[in-house]
């Protein structure tokens, strides 16, 4: 389905010796990372040194050999350059699958900078420069929550424009351009969304954004799950909305109630994680610093529930032409993707439909960065910017 080289796949046995390759390597850094930080090695060897040699290693076992390095940074030059490149299928279940990486990305920024700055080097009480750097919090970080979730949107305004079929491309856009108002208002509004412990009667007034933000939270949540079930894995019967589909390719039933109930679970957990030093969310546990166990459990069990989405999204994608990539529901050996036209003569566009779909384009697009621009001016750095007359304190930003 993914057209990749057939000689590129990996045996179950060759899969679990790169498990083993990756794994060894972390495991034999924490113990020595420890043994550092106890004084059991030598005060010559910097505790820091052996994360900065996984990260060199890690880095290498993900570009070499060179096919896979090709491979890997083909992948995400697709993904990046979107909506200038076409989407196949392995393009937009890669840009998914990067969603859900959010945390590891945000992390391994910090561990390049670690490396790069040679951080590593120094004693552990001058250490911390580059996690806590105003640079990483206001602008990395939340890029780096956004760039995968703006990817996928583009993306699927890419097929938009490609098939001009509003569905699902278009809906699925919708999805990834509420998960960005999480993102948005979360980071640039981080003390007035938490709605306990806050005695500042200036952000009484904006209550209302501590309701949008809530709102949205739900909302992109049950819209993700929502669309996980009913198109990315179609296990929901047209006809009856509650009965799974008849074609299956697990003959237990019990597999499927439990893939959608851990995915309604996990969802919320995912969500969570767009926003980097999440807020505490009404009603569920609070995902704040406190809890510092609480976001790399969260952060792999994302990583956990994607490889699960992706097992029933394929056997979809098997089944049933999802998203308009083939045409066939049997797959051969090679196959044409190329959309399939109601009639030769619509082959060619007139200039009134090619400026109705830009138009139709720009609109969502303009949507998403209106909302952007929205959560600026009201955060405490657009209002310092601006000379918002509510805050008196926003050129003491930070």
């Amino acid at each position: 389905m993914f057209e990749l080289d057939a000689g590129s796949a990996l045996s179950v046995v060759d899969g679990a010796s790169m498990s083993l390759r990756f794994a060894t390597p972390f495991l034999l850094s924490l113990l020595l990372l420890i043994k550092a930080q106890l004084g059991e090695l030598p005060r010559a060897i910097r505790p820091g040194s052996f994360p900065a040699a996984l990260l060199l290693m890690t880095a290498g076992l993900l570009l070499l050999p060179p096919r896979r390095g090709k491979m890997l940074v083909s992948s995400l030059r697709r993904i990046v350059c979107a909506p200038f490149c076409a989407v196949d299928l392995w393009s937009s279940f890669c840009a998914d699958v990067l969603t859900s990486f959010v945390k590891p990305l945000t992390d391994l920024s910090i561990s390049a900078c670690f490396f790069l700055t040679f951080e590593w080097a120094k004693p552990s009480h001058a250490q911390g420069a580059c996690a806590d750097s105003p640079l990483f919090s206001q602008l990395v970080a939340p890029l780096l929550c956004a760039l995968p979730l703006w990817c996928r949107f583009m993306q699927c305004l890419r097929v938009y424009h490609d098939t001009r079929k509003r569905s699902p491309a278009l809906p699925n856009a919708l999805k990834y351009a509420v998960a960005h108002t999480v993102i948005i208002f979360g980071v640039l509004h981080p003390n007035e969304l938490n709605p306990v412990g806050d005695t500042d009667e200036r952000t009484h007034p904006r209550v209302w954004l501590q309701a949008a933000w809530v709102f949205s939270y739900f909302g992109s949540t049950l819209y993700t799950f929502a669309w996980d079930v009913y198109v990315d894995w179609r296990l929901v019967d047209g006809r009856k909305w509650c009965a799974l589909r008849q074609r299956r390719m697990f003959r237990n039933r019990t597999w499927y109630y439990l893939a959608i109930l851990a995915d309604f679970v996990l969802r919320f957990g995912w969500t969570a994680t767009l926003v980097p030093g999440t807020q505490p969310i009404p009603g569920l546990p609070y995902l704040d610093n406190s809890y510092w166990w609480v976001q790399p459990v969260v952060a792999v069990a994302e990583l956990c529930r994607r490889g699960m989405w992706a097992v029933f999204r394929l056997e979809a994608e098997h089944l049933h032409n999802t998203e308009g990539f083939r045409r066939v529901e049997v797959i051969p050996l090679h196959f044409d993707r190329k959309p399939a036209r109601d009639d030769e003569g619509d082959e060619k566009r007139t200039l009134g439909q090619q400026l109705g779909v830009a138009a139709e384009l720009a609109s969502y697009a303009g949507v998403v960065a209106l909302l952007a621009l929205i959560a600026w001016i009201t955060s405490p750095l657009g209002a310092a910017a601006g000379g918002h007359p509510d805050d008196e304190h926003g050129s003491k930003l930070g």
